[in-house]
């Protein structure tokens, strides 16, 4: 995994069928088993990925090909999220929802992500203020002759390591040689 890719277990999610959803690409809410709480400033991702079907009973998820949203990038995985590859011009919609309703969005397209198995994909997102999330909208719309099982997540995202820099006296390198020890004394000297 590399910095701003999904990762890790779902935090929160949700599994349905396709039922009800359509090749008009409306805004469909999908509600969480149960919410989690999003830190503001924090990096989390919306996933999407799909359990069955074949790759003409794809789901088309709105996407921006302008890299219109500057808090995040659009993320692809062929091998149902075990690894990632980043699309930093590219960004997907998507809504984020409180049981105060929407907390923050993006809804700008010009072109759409299939989604079929084994391909998953997601949308990378600063969390914009701290909240419990509840739900997520997306425009999905399917072409699909069967009903399929899909699935919406909220992940955390790689952060890249970032090593303590040494200041004051841990960034000192001091050596010492013992020259005597007696009485609970100890005379040593710099080298």
């Amino acid at each position: 995994m590399a910095a701003g890719d999904p990762q890790g277990p779902d935090l929160a999610s949700m599994t349905r069928n396709t039922d009800g959803l359509t090749n008009q690409n409306a805004w469909t809410v999908f509600t969480f088993d149960s919410p989690t709480t999003l830190i503001g400033g924090e990096q989390y991702a919306v996933v999407v990925g799909s359990f069955d079907g074949l790759i003409t009973d794809s789901l088309f998820w709105r996407q921006d090909t302008a890299a219109g949203y500057a808090g995040g990038h659009k993320c692809v995985s062929g091998d149902s999220g075990a690894s990632w590859t980043q699309s930093p011009t590219r960004d997907c919609t998507f809504r984020l929802n409180s049981a105060g309703g929407q907390v923050q969005s993006f809804e700008t397209y010009d072109a759409f992500q299939a989604i079929y198995v084994p391909f998953y994909a997601a949308q990378v997102f600063t969390a914009s203020s701290t909240f419990d999330i509840v739900s997520v909208g997306l425009q999905i719309s399917i072409v699909a002759l069967v009903t399929r099982i899909i699935t919406i997540s909220i992940r955390d995202v790689e952060t890249a390591f970032d090593p303590p820099v040494a200041t004051g006296l841990n960034n000192m390198k001091t050596i010492r040689r013992l020259v005597a020890a007696a009485n609970n004394k100890f005379w040593y000297e710099d080298i």
